[in-house]
């Protein structure tokens, strides 16, 4: 019967622990779509603030790619990377993406068909 009350207690537990990541998931994207706004605005406005520091074009990319609903080709982020005032070079970025995925930060995705993309899904 103690075994039972475990077992019950256990899965609430778990419940309620997957429940809280995905909100802890959900707020880290709302803060990297929040730090990427920022960054475009103040391009924008010609407002270089050292309120935040500026960051390098890697956690540039890894802000982007945790804004992002879904997998990005890395023309988008290049594009994205443009609107936040950087001025990136293509074969760079891919360089940047793939070390990224090298080192399981990122998952990165090439089915032959169309553009490569990254995304903070991690592949397995």
């Amino acid at each position: 019967m103690a075994d039972e009350a475990y077992e019950t207690a256990l899965r609430k537990a778990l419940s309620e622990l997957a429940k809280v990541d995905r909100q802890a998931d959900d707020i880290e994207r709302r803060r990297a779509t929040l730090r990427q706004s920022v960054a475009v605005l103040q391009t924008l406005a010609g407002n270089h603030s050292d309120h935040e520091q500026q960051q390098s074009v890697t956690g540039a990319i890894l802000t982007i790619l945790k804004a992002s609903p879904g997998p990005l080709p890395v023309t988008q982020i290049i594009q994205r990377l443009q609107s936040m005032g950087y001025t990136p070079q293509a074969k760079s970025v891919a360089t940047l993406v793939s070390r990224l995925a090298q080192q399981g930060k990122i998952g990165k995705a090439d089915d032959g068909y169309g553009p490569a993309t990254a995304s903070m899904q991690k592949r397995k």
